[in-house]
């Protein structure tokens, strides 16, 4: 699963404002079945460009990657998501996947818009 903030406060009922309420939000999602997501920032102050990452096999962590200025931003969710699935195809660990995933997101943002896998 991989909700941004919004997505994730709607889907756990519950305002948030913060890093802790991130991590109550994604423990709640994983209480309820969920088995592993990725809850990117953006849209609340102090969560710009943090994501947190949950299995239920472990403990959360935090990613942070600086804030990229893109005129063309809709979509990188799906894309996120779809570089995700792309990676678990082909055997790459859940923890590695995101992490790889992020990175191509990021560089698909930058202006150049050079992407490396």
């Amino acid at each position: 699963m991989t909700p941004n903030l919004h997505e994730a406060a709607l889907l756990a009922e519950r305002e948030i404002t913060s890093q802790v309420d991130v991590e109550c939000a994604a423990q709640s999602l994983l209480d309820r079945g969920t088995n592993a997501l990725l809850i990117t920032g953006g849209g609340v102050a102090g969560l710009v460009g943090k994501d947190f990452f949950a299995a239920c096999d472990g403990a959360g962590i935090w990613q942070s990657q600086p804030a990229i200025a893109a005129p063309h931003t809709y979509g990188t969710g799906c894309t996120l998501s779809a570089a995700i699935t792309a990676a678990l195809v082909h055997g790459v660990p859940l923890a590695d996947v995101v992490i790889q995933a992020r990175v191509y997101i990021n560089q698909a943002l930058r202006p150049s818009g050079c992407l490396w896998i």
